[in-house]
This record gives structure tokens, C-alpha cells and sequence, in this order.
């Protein structure tokens, strides 16, 4: 007797949401609900570099994953920070950054905080941020931005501000970065542990 050649799906395959370009259900549906709010937003349009690269010059040895062994990496590299927000506004100044539940440990509290840091050492008018959890929050974020339009209480732009990558909802504008206004002191090295090489 021939055997099926089809696969089957385990559940949890069959059970796994289309998500689309988008990396979670939460992000999903935050721009399905900017979307339905006819807000224009881009996702994940800007990449922002928080720490540059910069060279350590001096003896550095360093733990390995799946070895015993310290790797050497004197005089070596280490790669830059970068943060790319979720969501932003293509008529108005805002991010939206969806995050469920994040550890103590995971990274992205370090590059918060620094990305805050460069808003304020870098945009004269930064943006309404917004770091909704779940979908309660999503829909209260996009209440607020909505009144803030309302109100006139949000800066208002006519072209994306943002990087290479098409935007969700856009209105086919030309994209541009907004120039940086200043940079960290090159002997500055906050978080470098983040961005090791």
C-alpha cells in the first residue's frame, strides 16, 4: 500500500496566525488599527544607530557561546547600537513601539532608554511615544493620537522621516531622514556591552 506523501501539520502549526510582514499578533493588529483610524504609518521604516561603531584598544578577552575557552578580541570592533522602532507616523510625529512581556534581562530595556536619550539630544520636536503591552493598550494609544490631532497637540509633517523599507500605508512621498542635530562624545561608551562584536 503507497503512503501519503502529504505532511501533516502538527496543531500547533495549524493553530500558528498569518501574520504577514509583521512579527507578531500584537503589531498585527496595532496596524490594522491605524489602518481603521485612517492614520498613515510606516513599519519598521527608520533604522537608528544609538552608539556607534568604534574600535577598543586594549586587551579584551571574552566569554564564548558552546565554548570553554575566552575568544580574544583585542583591538577588534565592536559593533554599533541600533534601534528600529514599530510604527511611525507619516503625517504626524509619533512611535509606536508594541512590546508583550519583556524580561529584566532582555536588551531592548538598555536600547529604550537610549533611544530616549537620542530623541532628546537629537530632535528638537521628538515624538509622541507610545509602548503599548497588549491590545487594550494599542487601542488606547491610537485614542490618544487621534485626539492629539484633534487638538492639534501633535507635530504634523508631509513626507516620512524614515529609512529604505516601504511603508505600510503610504502616500508614495519621497523618504527622508531628519538630520542629526548631535553626536554622542566619541569616548563615550554606554551599553558597548550590547553591541559587542
Amino acid at each position: 500500500m503507497k503512503k501519503n506523501s502529504r505532511t501533516h501539520r502538527t496543531r500547533s502549526e495549524r493553530a500558528k496566525p498569518k501574520l504577514g510582514m509583521y512579527k507578531s499578533q500584537l503589531e498585527k493588529y496595532c496596524a490594522e488599527k491605524l489602518a481603521h483610524a485612517g492614520i498613515p504609518f510606516g513599519y519598521e521604516t527608520k533604522e537608528f544607530v544609538l552608539q556607534d561603531k568604534f574600535t577598543y584598544n586594549g586587551v579584551y578577552h571574552k566569554m564564548t557561546k558552546g565554548s570553554s575557552a575566552l575568544l580574544d578580541k583585542s583591538n577588534s570592533v565592536v559593533l554599533p547600537i541600533k534601534y528600529t522602532p514599530d510604527f511611525m507616523g507619516i503625517s504626524h510625529n509619533f512611535i509606536i513601539e508594541t512590546k508583550g512581556f519583556v524580561h529584566d534581562q532582555h536588551t531592548f530595556l538598555l536600547r529604550w532608554k537610549m533611544f530616549l536619550e537620542y530623541l532628546v539630544n537629537n530632535e528638537k520636536d521628538p515624538p509622541a511615544l507610545f509602548l503599548p503591552k497588549n491590545k487594550q493598550q494599542v487601542d488606547q494609544a491610537v485614542d490618544i493620537i487621534l485626539q492629539m490631532i484633534k487638538d492639534g497637540r501633535i507635530q504634523t509633517f508631509g513626507d516620512v522621516r524614515a529609512g529604505d523599507k516601504k511603508n505600510d500605508g503610504s502616500d508614495g512621498s519621497d523618504v527622508r531622514r531628519p538630520p542629526r542635530r548631535g553626536r554622542r562624545p566619541a569616548g563615550d561608551t554606554r551599553g558597548s556591552g550590547a553591541g559587542d562584536s
